[in-house]
């Protein structure tokens, strides 16, 4: 039987989750309404390292670097002055970290967080 990659298998769950989160289309309806959504965004970062520099040095091929991926939640909310025209708030937090690792695959350390 054929294995299904991982990724194959994080973008189906992807497309599960915002299916199940997609909500009727906004109404505005008249003057001065408010609308609050919900809503998430999943990070899926490309790990292939191109180059790594350290201290002015390239160590391409003794390191390698991985970035995590998230899920990044978000909150918008709109203020509509007319029924087509609206003012939005957007609100997120993301977060991420680069891990350094030697060739064999040792971890070295975090490089970067966010």
């Amino acid at each position: 039987m054929r294995q299904i990659s991982s990724s194959i298998l994080r973008a189906a769950g992807v497309v599960l989750l915002a299916a199940a989160a997609t909500t009727a289309p906004a109404v505005a309806g008249d003057d001065g309404n408010l609308m609050i959504r919900l809503q998430g965004t999943y990070l899926s970062t490309n790990d292939k390292t191109k180059s790594l520099v350290l201290d002015s040095t390239n160590v391409t091929g003794a390191y390698t670097a991985k970035t995590s991926d998230s899920f990044i939640p978000t909150a918008t909310l709109s203020y509509f002055f007319t029924k087509n025209i609206a003012a939005e708030l957007f609100c997120c937090f993301a977060s991420t970290k680069v891990d350094v690792y030697t060739g064999a695959g040792a971890k070295v350390g975090n490089a970067a967080s966010t």
